[in-house]
């Protein structure tokens, strides 16, 4: 027996999700500002790590067959495990001392952290279609729009359902959306992952703010959550924690 209809609850869901796509994308954007505090705390320790004068480094073959026939026995021997377990310490110290230590990134900083980038964009970007998604379903429930045009509108992609719903103000330029079409390809490069990616995926932290600054004007427009207030509350705290 399918389930009856209910609006107002799959309404509320659809902000849930929201909701949290968004909250997550802001864990992956913390983590990947931590890793570039940490890289730079972890340089300043490497100087006082000597590796063991036994120790002989493995050559690394260039040949992407041979190194992945060889791959584990060459990081097995890459270094001594005195060497080794100092690193592990050294890093995971620099990880925990980044949260703490109040060292700040300047806005022209890009962050380097691919896995995080790419769950960062991928939440992000997941988090504003379904906010597109369900303001579609609004204007539909209160016949702004027909049935035919919702149905072929909702399986466009995610920058054609903003440019339907925000025509005018993209025209006028009472909307950008020059930051989020950098924040689409972000997640295009991501689910579509290839070699060459990671120079795609290393916003720098004044296009980050860029990003969340016209997500805001579109969630201003939308009714339901997330709301702006919602999003300046995550942007605060990211530029409190990790903004100089």
């Amino acid at each position: 027996m399918s389930r009856k209809k209910n609006t107002v609850e799959d309404f509320g869901v659809a902000e849930m999700v929201a909701n949290h796509l968004l909250y997550d994308s802001f864990l992956y954007i913390h983590e990947a500002a931590q890793y570039e505090v940490a890289g730079d705390l972890f340089s300043k320790k490497l100087s006082s790590i000597e590796p063991d004068p036994l120790w002989n480094s493995p050559e690394a073959p260039e040949d992407l067959l041979l190194w992945l026939k060889n791959k584990d026995e060459i990081i097995e021997n890459v270094l001594d495990s005195v060497t080794t377990e100092e690193l592990v310490r050294a890093w995971d110290s620099s990880l925990e001392l980044a949260i703490e230590s109040g060292q700040k990134l300047s806005k022209k900083a890009r962050l380097t952290s691919t896995v995080d980038i790419v769950r960062y964009a991928i939440n992000l970007t997941v988090c504003l279609e379904s906010v597109l998604n369900r303001y579609l379903f609004f204007l539909k429930e209160t016949n702004k729009l027909s049935d035919a045009h919702y149905n072929y509108i909702d399986r466009s992609e995610i920058m054609p359902k903003l440019l339907f719903c925000f025509k005018e103000e993209i025209l006028e330029e009472k909307i950008k959306i020059d930051r989020i079409k950098q924040l689409v390809s972000m997640r295009n490069n991501s689910v579509h992952y290839r070699i060459s990616s990671p120079k795609a995926l290393q916003p720098s932290i004044e296009d980050v703010l860029g990003i969340w600054n016209q997500i805001e004007t579109i969630f201003f427009l939308v009714p339901g959550e997330p709301s702006t207030d919602y999003l300046k509350y995550l942007v605060g705290k990211f530029i409190d924690q990790w903004i100089s």
